[in-house]
């Protein structure tokens, strides 16, 4: 059983004991099984920050109580509880009791899309084709796809990079490709010594032209996104 998990049932154990609010017990008890079952977790979740009960558990914030007492972080609590709100307004038949055999994307799937949509505090969703969010609306709920494979299909689409963050990641690459070479150089058979210091006079010349470059590259970067918040 992983660390977490004992603090959790020790805890349970502890409350149960003194006979604690039953919801106060549900919560742990649920947070013990939330990665099988986040919608459980996340519903519970909203019970408790609607209601306000973790006050009289001695908890003055609510992300407070989620962190000390289930283990939860801020981040993750904020991605169940939205990504529940989520499903609630956008595809609610996913919540059907009696469909148990529907497969359910994870919340971090379902944060993609909130946010994509705007529920999740991006500024301007406005100017986002509507049938590049259909598509990904399907993606996300219908062939309940992993996040990682909506990342690399929608990124590129919903969040574009700029010339000077392209710029400045090809940059980063470049430098980190010549050290990389640069470190192989000496395991590869065939090479002469004299081959091997030529190319690495030439790496070693290319990664400080590229480190001059690097710092002004970023600053640029830094500069429109201080502009732009």
């Amino acid at each position: 059983m992983a660390s977490g998990d004992r603090k959790l049932e020790q805890r349970l154990d502890e409350l149960a004991q003194q006979g604690a609010d039953p919801l106060r017990l549900e919560v742990l008890d649920r947070a013990r099984q939330f990665k099988r079952s986040w919608i459980d977790m996340a519903e519970v979740l909203l019970k408790v920050r609607a209601s306000g009960a973790y006050q009289a558990w001695g908890y003055a914030d609510f992300h407070a109580y989620c962190a000390d007492e289930l283990l939860i972080k801020r981040k993750t609590v904020d991605k169940l509880t939205g990504s529940l709100t989520a499903i609630k307004r956008h595809a609610p038949a996913l919540l059907d009791a009696e469909d148990l055999e529907r497969p359910i994307p994870s919340y971090d799937a379902v944060d993609y899309f909130a946010r994509a949509v705007g529920d999740g505090g991006d500024d301007s969703p406005a100017d986002r084709p509507i049938e590049v969010l259909d598509e990904l609306r399907e993606a996300v709920f219908d062939q309940v796809r992993p996040v990682s494979a909506i990342r690399r299909q929608f990124n590129p689409v919903l969040y574009p990079k700029s010339d000077d963050q392209c710029v400045l990641e090809a940059l980063e690459k470049a430098s980190a490709a010549a050290r990389r070479i640069a470190s192989l150089l000496p395991d590869i058979d065939g090479l002469s010594r004299g081959r091997v210091l030529e190319v690495e006079t030439a790496l070693e010349a290319l990664q400080r032209d590229l480190e001059l470059l690097i710092p002004g590259a970023r600053e640029r970067l830094e500069q429109l996104r201080a502009r732009a918040s």
